[in-house]
Order: structure tokens, then C-alpha cells, then sequence
């Protein structure tokens, strides 16, 4: 089995493949901090965070991990 890790400083890793089953997997990473980054000031004391096209409203920074794991993303520290 080969797996490919392509570097990328700040952003989500994303659209790793592991193959040699026949079959393709797609494995999306992303760095904790980088996720953060994202999350911006709403101006109404929360954060605006967008992943994948998809926008949320947070109310605290924090929020970011769960939603990148309910896109698929393994989250690293």
C-alpha cells in the first residue's frame, strides 16, 4: 500500500489518496491551527467559519473541530 501526504502550510491537506486494493480512499487532513484561521469574527461576538463551500456560525473557535470531522477530516495537533 502507497500513500501520498502532499504538503501545504495553513490550509486543509485534503485529497490524499491511498491506494493498492484496487480501490481509491480519500483521505483529508487538516492541522487544528490551520482550521482556526478560518474562523473569522462575525462582528456579534462569534465566528463565521467556512469549509468545503459550506458556511457556519459559531459561537466559539472551538466548534471547528467537529465540524471538520463531519466533513471527513482527520483533525492533526
Amino acid at each position: 500500500m502507497c500513500a501520498t501526504w502532499p504538503q501545504r502550510s495553513g490550509k486543509p491537506a485534503g485529497n490524499s489518496k491511498i491506494s493498492g486494493t484496487g480501490e481509491e480512499i480519500m483521505v483529508k487532513t487538516a492541522t487544528f491551527e490551520a482550521l482556526l484561521e478560518d474562523a473569522v469574527p462575525d462582528g456579534k461576538g462569534g465566528y463565521i467559519f467556512t469549509l468545503e463551500g459550506k458556511s457556519y456560525t459559531l459561537k466559539d473557535k472551538d466548534e471547528v473541530r467537529g465540524i471538520a470531522e463531519s466533513h471527513g477530516y482527520i483533525i492533526i495537533y
